[in-house]
């Protein structure tokens, strides 16, 4: 990426006292739930427990979505670059998020009940790597994404991408769904751990997500590849760049509002998050933000959608 810029009844049950039986099937269940994972701890720890920890896609979209649960968490990060400084508090409503990226297969089901053309393909087309810098091309569109003459056909499951910030609120609109907010990802991204620098922790990022690869002949994973965040969230590090709904500001947080920054009500570019696979371990960072032109189709940018809590 270049940046630019108790029960009734009586006591005994099949012989036995009923609180036995009782007790016999709360351990089962505590048993059970415990081996899921940290897929459903989160909706309880942040008293969201009223509310299922994923949800089935909203609309014509199958994407299983997971519950990002309300909270507050420090945004940005004083070691990362200008623009992710100050850091600040930050309070976001619970809501719901794909746990994966927006892949070519779900893509596909859009344009085909729609109909819809993305910008690419009507005007100009995309843009990609030849190994030295990033070229236009018409040939290159979603359906042709890395280079002229590619396909999608042996694809399917890798994230769409050549689709502009336009494309991706097209299918979330189809989808009654959204682009999720700047700070709304990154309070996903970050998977309930405070001040850590990736979804995982600390640790270094060989093997937890695609990133680093030749721009020539590299190219992104099917999703789900790489383990999830403690919310069930695929990919949230590299891949490809994720679209958010906010214009981008490099001074905006030093006057972010505390609870459910919007981003500033204009701008020349969009926000992207999450790096991509084309990039540097130090891109893929939770705080680390990116931008592009609303209009601007890449190989490395794509997307995931976002809906409220009903």
């Amino acid at each position: 990426m270049v940046r630019e810029s108790g029960s009734p009844g009586g006591p005994w049950v099949g012989g036995g006292p009923r609180w036995l039986a009782g007790m016999v099937v709360l351990a089962a269940v505590t048993l059970s739930l415990s081996s899921l994972g940290t897929s459903w701890g989160p909706a309880a720890l942040a008293g969201d427990s009223d509310r299922p920890a994923t949800a089935p896609g909203a609309g014509p979209d199958d994407e299983e979505m997971a519950l990002i649960p309300a909270g507050e968490f420090a945004m940005g990060s004083e070691d990362g670059t200008g623009d992710e400084r100050p850091v600040h508090r930050v309070y976001v409503d619970a809501f719901y998020l794909d746990k994966h990226e927006v892949t070519n297969r779900r893509f596909s089901r859009f344009v085909e009940a729609t109909g819809y053309r993305t910008e690419a393909e009507q005007s100009g087309g995309g843009n990609y790597h030849d190994g030295k810098e990033w070229k236009p091309s018409v040939a290159v569109t979603w359906r042709a994404p890395f280079a002229p003459g590619d396909t999608i056909h042996d694809k399917l499951d890798l994230p769409v991408v050549q689709v502009s910030w336009n494309d991706a609120v097209a299918f979330c609109r189809w989808a009654r769904k959204r682009l999720p907010t700047e700070a709304e990802w990154e309070r996903a991204a970050r998977g309930g751990l405070e001040g850590r620098k990736f979804p995982w922790g600390d640790d270094d990022a060989q093997g937890k997500a695609c990133y680093g690869l030749d721009p020539a002949s590299g190219r992104p994973v099917a999703v789900g590849s790489h383990p999830p965040n403690r919310y069930g969230l695929h990919d949230v590090a590299g891949n490809v760049f994720e679209w958010c709904a906010d214009w981008q500001s490099e001074t905006f947080y030093g006057t972010s509002p505390a609870r459910n920054p919007q981003g500033p009500p204009s701008g020349l570019y969009r926000v992207v998050r999450g790096g991509s696979w084309n990039n540097s371990s130090n891109l893929i960072r939770c705080a680390y933000r990116d931008f592009n032109a609303p209009s601007r189709k890449l190989s490395c940018n794509g997307f995931r959608g976002a809906r409220a809590l009903r």
